[in-house]
This record gives C-alpha cells, structure tokens and sequence, in this order.
C-alpha cells in the first residue's frame, strides 16, 4: 500500500533504488542549505534505507496493483545500489555520497544525473560506475574531493574507465569536468 521507491532497477544482480526529491534551495545561506539538505537528501535516505529493507526480505516485487512481480535473487547474490537524485539546488549546495548510517548513497543533482546519464548510456557501464566509485571513495582515505559528481566522472572517463588507486593523496578539484568535455 505504500510506494516502495521512487524507480527501482533491477539489471542482473545489480538492483538500484532509487529515490528522487525536488525542494527548492531559497538560499545559499547555511540555514537553507541545511534544510533543503534534510527534505531533498535525508528524506531521500530514508526513503531508499526502508525500500532496501522491505527488498531483502522479499522473493519478488510486488506491483502497484499488488500481484507478483520479478522475481529477485538471493541476498547474498545481489548488490544494492542506493540512489538519491536531488533536485532544486541548482548547483548551489554541496552534495556528498556517502554512508548516511545503513550503507552507502549516491547522491546527485539534476546537471550530476543528467552528465552520467549522458557519458554511461548503458545499464552496464552505469553500475560498473557505481560499484567503481564506491570502492574508490571508501577504500581510499587519501582522496581530497573537492569538485562535483561531474568531475569524478571525468577522472573516470578519463582513466578509461577506471578511478586511480590512492598510493598517495589524490586530489580532484572542481572544473576537471569542463576541461574533459573540451
């Protein structure tokens, strides 16, 4: 009876939850951009958290009109991709992917999603996306980040697919992303 996600993908063993939430940022003052972060990212966090939840315990989904619907794996086969896309900040307020407290989220803005969405046209390419940055920036404590999801792109793209291990302290600053699109 209630909407499990915003989109939910299911593409082999990867299933990606995704939660979308629009609020628009006043403000660039510190108190507005703390309160569009609580309705547009931690709304969106505790969205994805319950539907991973209600996921793990199920066989199939169900659809809205309640039959059966895919069948899922196995737990143990699976990995969940969290997904928070974030709209109305219009660039203006720092967005981090991180763990929020129950595992990993990606987080993006409008011109964030829509650049990965434009380079990493594929399902495939796109979770190998997700699951490359997220080894990258959680097994990498020397990893000063900077720029936006669009610069991490093009360190990506850049690297032929692939982030750079962190033998030392790796930096990526903003603007790398415009300077990869030249």
């Amino acid at each position: 009876g209630k909407e499990l996600c915003d989109i939910l993908t299911v593409f082999g063993s990867n299933v990606a939850i995704f939660s979308v939430k629009e609020s628009k940022l006043l403000s660039t003052s510190p108190i507005d951009i703390e309160r569009w972060r609580r309705r547009a990212i931690e709304s969106s966090t505790k969205q994805i958290y319950g539907a991973e939840r209600s996921i793990r315990s199920a066989t199939h989904i169900v659809r809205s009109d309640g039959s059966q619907g895919l069948p899922l794996l196995s737990q143990s086969e699976i990995q969940v991709h969290r997904i928070a896309v974030s709209l109305g900040s219009r660039g203006k307020a720092p967005i981090t992917s991180r763990d929020y407290g129950k595992g990993f989220v990606h987080v993006f803005d409008e011109d964030a999603f829509s650049s990965i969405m434009g380079e990493l046209n594929t399902a495939s390419d796109f979770f190998e996306y997700l699951s490359k940055k997220l080894i990258f920036l959680t097994n990498s404590s020397s990893v000063l980040f900077e720029g936006g999801e669009e610069d991490l792109l093009a360190v990506y793209l850049a690297n032929d697919r692939h982030f750079p291990t962190a033998t030392s302290f790796i930096s990526i600053g903003s603007g790398i992303w415009d300077d990869f699109q030249q």
